[in-house]
């Protein structure tokens, strides 16, 4: 659980209109130890020593997203959510996903998990308020937006009673994201390209404009609050390929938790990368040009909402 819980503050972290060109973004997490205000969850306490482990481990993740109309492309230089570090992922609007390790040239298709379908009754809450304080990041005007979501977890009620101590069973997050109104298409698209965003309730962060920084804060870090910051930003034009799998990749099985041998999305990241898909009657897939590239002057987008 506490690696999903991080891989969805990650997704977060890193929020339609045709666009004219792509959004590169850098970002860098850093992950820091809070005082407590309140006495310590004992399911949590439990697993303290773990939760510090990943966490540590992850600090300091520096983060490359380039956003383009629909799709989102991503890489890390650190593992992070189960993924190798230097990983590359690409999210499209339609649920697809595709792993791509260039230091073992092998490739993985999986669907993103189809948060829109959940129950009624595990629907998020989101609440986003508008402060009207404003400063600058990277030469930008960003207000500063207070975000709390609360979303129950699908426990069984005959379950209940057989959770140890202080089990939880609901998300609670709260975010400060400093937001950009000037790149505000662009956090359209990253909720575009990354369909579980409007399904957690986020589209309304979007709207405000793209997060130029976020801290991220939860009962479930452990004691602990994840800050992204961008550390660079502008568009630009990446190479034909550029959100494609570089040809001679071989697949190999999703990792655990990624959807692997089913769903919709997966088959279409399975037809994408073989290059059955057709765009504008010319096939994308496998073997764009310079698809193995890192792009022209690409100039930085990270987390977009986290």
């Amino acid at each position: 659980m506490v690696k999903k819980l991080i891989a969805v503050a990650t997704l977060l972290a890193f929020a339609a209109v045709p666009l004219s060109a792509e959004l590169k973004v850098v970002s860098k997490l850093e992950i820091r130890k809070v005082e407590a205000t309140e006495p310590a969850n004992p399911f949590f306490a439990m697993m303290g020593g773990a939760m510090a482990q990943q966490v540590e481990q992850m600090n300091g993740t520096e983060t490359t997203t380039t956003i383009g109309d629909g799709v989102i492309r991503t890489e890390t230089n650190k593992s992070i959510g189960g993924l190798p570090a230097g990983i590359i992922t690409i999210m499209r609007a339609d649920g697809s996903l595709i792993g791509i390790n260039p230091a073992e040239k092998t490739y993985f298709t999986a669907s993103m998990p189809d948060l829109a379908a959940l129950a009624p009754q595990l629907k998020p809450t989101v609440t986003v308020s508008r402060t009207g304080e404003f400063s600058s990041l990277l030469g930008q005007r960003v207000e500063r937006v207070v975000v709390d979501l609360r979303m129950p977890l699908p426990i069984p009620p005959e379950a209940m009673s057989q959770l140890p101590p202080g089990f939880p069973t609901e998300v609670v997050m709260s975010m400060e994201n400093w937001t950009a109104e000037a790149y505000r298409a662009y956090g359209t698209q990253m909720v575009k390209g990354n369909p579980a965003m409007a399904a957690l309730g986020l589209a309304e962060i979007a709207d405000i404009g793209f997060a130029m920084r976020q801290i991220l804060r939860s009962p479930m870090l452990g004691g602990y609050e994840m800050e992204t910051t961008v550390t660079s930003v502008s568009e630009v034009a990446p190479p034909p390929g550029f959100f494609d799998v570089p040809e001679g990749y071989k697949e190999v099985p999703a990792p655990a938790g990624f959807g692997r041998g089913g769903g919709r999305g997966a088959r279409v990241a399975q037809e994408r990368a073989s290059g059955r898909e057709r765009a504008g009657g010319a096939e994308r897939g496998v073997g764009g040009p310079a698809s193995d590239a890192v792009g022209v002057p690409l100039g930085a987008k990270p987390l977009g909402l986290n």
